[in-house]
C-alpha cells in the first residue's frame, strides 16, 4: 500500500518542485523517479503545497489542537458558502478531511463544538429533519461574537452580463489548459475587459501556479481603475492566495468570484475559451511550447483588432 510515509518531506518537495516547476509528470515520476504517492494524494499534496509551502505537507502528529474559534469558522464557511470539505480541509491545512466532516455534523445534529455550551433553544430538535436555513441560524448563534476567518469573495458580479460597461470596470480572468508534444500541458491565464470585449492581459506558462497569475495582474495595473474596477474569477487557489489579495488590496479593486461548481458565472470567459480553442487551437497539432505561444500572441491579436462580433454590430474594433 502506497504511504506518504516512505518519502521524508524534503524528498517530497523535490517531486512537487519537478511536476510544478520543471514539467514532469505524474507519471514519469512515478515511472523514473520512484514516487510511491497515488496520483490523486499526490495531487492534493501539490494544491496543499502551493497554498501552505513546506507546513501544507508536513506530516501532523495525532490529536492536533483546534481552538473553538477556528472550528467555528470552518463550519460557518461550509455552511454559508458550501465549500467542500475536502477543499476546506485542504484550504486550512487540516490533515484530514474526516476532521472537517465531523464538525459539520456535530453542529448540523445540533450538538454544537466541543467546549461550546449554548443556550438550550440554540440545539434543534432530533425528531425532525434539520433545514438549510436552520443550520445557518444555528451556525450564526454559535458564531454570535463575530469572529475573522479567512474569505472568500462573493458573487458579486452576479451574471450581471447585460449591462454596458466603460474600459476596465469589469474584467474576467480564469485559467485554461493545453495540450502539446504528446503529454505535456501549457497553461494560459488571460483577462477579458467584458466592456471593451478584449484580452487585456494574458501569459502562457508551463506551470500553473500562483506565478502564472502574478504575471498576468501586473500587466494591468497601471490601467486599473481604484475603487471601480471589478476583477471576477472562480475559487481557484491562485485568486485565493496571500499575494493576490495583497493586490487586490493595494489597488483597491473589487472583487468577485463564482460560486462553487458555477463555471456559467464566469460565462464570457468560458465563452472565450471556447472560441479560442475551436478557431485555433483544433485546427493544429501542436509539438512546441513556442509554436504554440507564437500561435497564442497571433490569435489574441486578431481576436483583439480584427475578430468581427454580432455584439459590435459587425464593426471592426478600433
Amino acid at each position: 500500500m502506497r504511504s506518504n510515509s516512505k518519502h521524508p518531506v524534503d524528498e517530497l518537495e523535490r517531486y512537487i518542485q519537478m511536476y510544478l516547476d520543471e514539467g514532469w509528470s505524474y507519471r514519469k515520476l512515478s515511472e523514473e523517479k520512484g514516487l510511491l504517492l497515488s496520483e490523486t494524494a499526490f495531487n492534493t499534496k501539490v494544491l496543499r503545497y502551493q497554498e501552505h509551502g513546506l507546513t501544507g505537507i508536513q506530516t501532523k502528529r495525532r490529536n492536533n489542537h483546534y481552538s473553538k474559534e477556528f472550528k467555528d469558522s470552518i463550519v460557518k464557511e461550509y455552511v454559508e458558502r458550501g465549500t467542500p470539505v475536502r477543499e476546506l480541509a485542504r484550504k486550512y491545512n487540516i490533515p484530514s478531511h474526516e476532521t472537517v466532516r465531523k464538525w459539520i455534523i456535530k453542529y448540523t445534529k445540533g450538538e454544537g463544538l466541543k467546549t461550546y455550551s449554548p443556550k438550550p433553544e440554540v440545539y434543534t430538535m432530533k425528531s425532525r429533519k434539520v433545514t438549510h436555513d436552520e443550520k445557518i441560524k444555528i451556525v450564526k448563534a454559535c458564531l454570535a461574537n463575530n469572529l475573522s476567518y479567512k474569505e472568500v469573495a462573493e458573487n458579486i458580479l452576479n451574471r450581471a452580463f447585460q449591462a454596458d460597461y466603460n474600459a476596465m470596470e469589469v474584467l474576467l480572468t480564469d485559467i485554461t489548459e493545453f495540450k502539446y508534444g504528446g503529454h505535456s500541458k501549457a497553461y494560459l491565464s488571460a483577462i477579458l475587459d467584458y466592456g471593451e470585449n478584449k484580452i487585456v492581459a494574458y501569459k502562457l506558462s508551463q506551470h500553473n501556479n500562483n506565478a502564472l497569475v502574478r504575471d498576468t495582474v501586473t500587466q494591468i495595473e497601471d490601467t486599473i481603475i481604484p475603487k471601480k474596477t471589478l476583477f471576477h474569477s472562480d475559487r481557484g487557489f491562485q485568486y485565493t492566495s496571500h499575494g493576490f489579495k495583497q493586490f487586490v488590496e493595494k489597488h483597491q479593486i473589487t472583487q468577485s468570484m463564482s460560486r462553487v461548481g458555477k463555471c456559467i458565472d464566469n460565462g464570457p470567459m468560458e465563452n472565450f475559451w471556447g472560441i479560442i480553442k475551436e478557431e485555433m487551437y483544433r485546427l493544429t497539432t501542436y509539438n512546441s511550447f513556442e509554436k504554440l505561444e507564437e500561435d497564442i500572441n497571433t490569435y489574441i491579436e486578431f481576436y483583439n483588432t480584427k475578430r468581427v462580433t454580432l455584439k459590435m454590430g459587425l464593426r471592426i474594433p478600433a
